[in-house]
């Protein structure tokens, strides 16, 4: 959702490509600049593959504590494709959970009317209302055979793209019934 291509990806990208890959760093090798600067080369992993970042000093100062944690990271940056490898030139680096509450503008919520009932509605509401945020909510009402049927909630009724939120609404409803767009 936020990024633009995997690690696996990012041979068939090209040179000086702006590009947004997510992932674990496995691996971090700080050096000094001849300037004294501290800088690094990171290892960053996904499910498809990893990619070596050059982390100058400017980000470098910015983002080393996200870089020696252990919580997913989202980095953008420019690609250096050579002709044996490519590395990314990292010029931004986020926690991806902030990121899902900055980028996030919408939540769709689907649901199947066979076991909808009107306490899991109220439910439902007192959840928007305990998560308010930025986010519009879509609710996807599904008839299965028949219609589906899309509502918008009303402005007062935005909420935050949170793991938290999603995880409470799948309590009720079910696993994979929430995303963020």
């Amino acid at each position: 959702r936020f990024t633009t291509c995997d690690t696996a990806s990012l041979t068939e990208r090209t040179d000086k490509e702006q590009v947004r890959v997510c992932g674990i760093v496995s691996g971090i090798k700080e050096l000094m600049t001849k300037k004294g600067d501290r800088m690094a080369f990171v290892t960053l992993e996904d499910l498809s593959g990893s990619v070596e970042l050059v982390v100058f000093p400017e980000t470098y100062a910015l983002a080393m504590d996200l870089l020696k944690g252990e919580e997913p990271l989202l980095v953008s940056g420019e690609l250096d494709v050579g002709e044996e490898s490519c590395k990314m030139l990292a010029n931004e680096v986020s926690l991806l959970r902030d990121v899902k509450e900055t980028m996030t503008e919408r939540i769709h919520i689907r649901l199947t009317t066979p076991g909808l009932d009107e306490m899991q509605m109220r439910q439902l509401k007192t959840l928007v209302q305990r998560y308010r945020g930025n986010c519009e909510v879509k609710l996807h009402i599904v008839i299965p055979n028949r219609s589906e049927t899309i509502i918008s909630l009303p402005e007062q009724l935005k909420m935050a793209a949170s793991d938290e939120a999603m995880a409470d609404v799948e309590q009720i409803f079910g696993y994979n019934v929430m995303n963020f767009e």
